[in-house]
């Protein structure tokens, strides 16, 4: 992060005596623009001190581990735990590393690392993803029109779709992701208003063996924990709707989860509207895979196949992506 990006052009023109000047005293002060600020971030230390020694941003980034790369453009990680560039141009140390995407081999682990740890000499270092999308990859959710649908203390959904869709009104992003993209978005509602109303697992789950999935429940319930709902309905103002409250616990219960699949059937809908792949098969993850009342409500409302997945351990993702990486360096160095 570096603030001073920020900062107006033309002071630092006049300051850095900069070509750019010359734009601003002609009335072109549009034109001149990023080269004055990067000429002077590079006569100014960077943030945290150091003289100017080669730390991009000059702030450090520990991640546990020392890994070192061969023949990499950059080092992951120097010594001290701050990112440095290896990169040659007079600007580089200002410069992120490059841009690649997940599960890409970047190069072999350096040799003292290998040795001080007893790695093997295949070992290489590849880029990783955030921990979300890491345990979207865990499910193995492969191919457009694949889903996981995470049902924790909120509800969040995850499509892989061949169309990118962005739509900052319903919080709806998009990543890149194996020549696909993966869309999601997340709703206030979901797992908290159970705990509020029906407290622990045990007594959920009881009261879920009471239910018959296959009946659609007539309540139409919009479950939030507080005000405010952000995906598939963009309005901070809503309120839970929660009411009418019937005698039996079971038959709440039922109003409430059906309602939460009703939303989730929306929230992919949305998706398709905005342009995304129309959901196929989804894969669940979160405290709420674990009911099979739920699961099958879901199934119902949904109209598509809907399982748990079978591993949903960020860690897991990772290790595919490793493993992923890895793969590609023998193709490569095989070919």
């Amino acid at each position: 992060m570096v603030p001073a990006l920020a900062l107006s052009v033309e002071p630092l023109a006049r300051r850095h005596h900069h070509p750019a000047i010359r734009g601003f005293r002609r009335g072109q002060g549009h034109a001149a623009t990023l080269s004055a600020r990067i000429t002077m971030l590079s006569r100014q230390d960077p943030p945290g001190g150091g003289g100017g020694g080669g730390a991009a941003g000059g702030t450090p980034l520990y991640l546990g581990i020392d890994f070192g790369t061969s023949g990499a453009r950059y080092s992951l990680i120097d010594r001290k735990g701050a990112v440095h560039s290896e990169g040659k141009r007079p600007y580089s140390r200002l410069l992120p590393p490059s841009v690649m995407v997940p599960g890409a081999p970047i190069a072999a682990v350096r040799d003292d690392v290998r040795s001080q740890y007893g790695l093997s000499e295949e070992c290489v270092v590849c880029t990783g993803t955030t921990d979300s999308i890491a345990a979207f990859l865990a499910a193995r959710a492969a191919g457009p029109g694949r889903a996981v649908t995470s049902l924790g203390s909120t509800l969040a959904v995850k499509l892989v779709s061949e169309a990118r869709v962005d739509d900052a009104r319903f919080g709806v992003y998009s990543h890149r992701l194996d020549g696909a993209w993966l869309v999601g978005g997340a709703s206030n509602a979901g797992g908290a208003v159970l705990r509020q109303l029906f407290g622990d697992d045990r007594r959920l789950a009881a009261l879920s063996r009471g239910i018959d999935p296959a009946a659609a429940s007539p309540l139409d319930y919009y479950p939030l924990p507080r005000k405010g709902e952000r995906f598939p309905v963009a309005d901070l103002d809503m309120a839970p709707r929660l009411e009418p409250r019937p005698e039996s616990d079971a038959e709440f219960l039922h109003g409430i989860l059906e309602s939460i699949a009703r939303i989730e059937a929306k929230g992919y809908s949305l998706l398709r509207e905005l342009g995304a792949t129309a959901v196929e098969e989804v894969l669940t993850a979160g405290g709420g895979a674990q009911n099979e009342t739920w699961t099958a409500i879901r199934e119902r409302v949904l109209g598509v196949p809907v399982r748990k997945a079978e591993q949903t351990e960020a860690a897991y993702g990772a290790a595919l992506l490793a493993l992923k990486g890895a793969d590609r360096r023998a193709g490569a160095m095989a070919s």
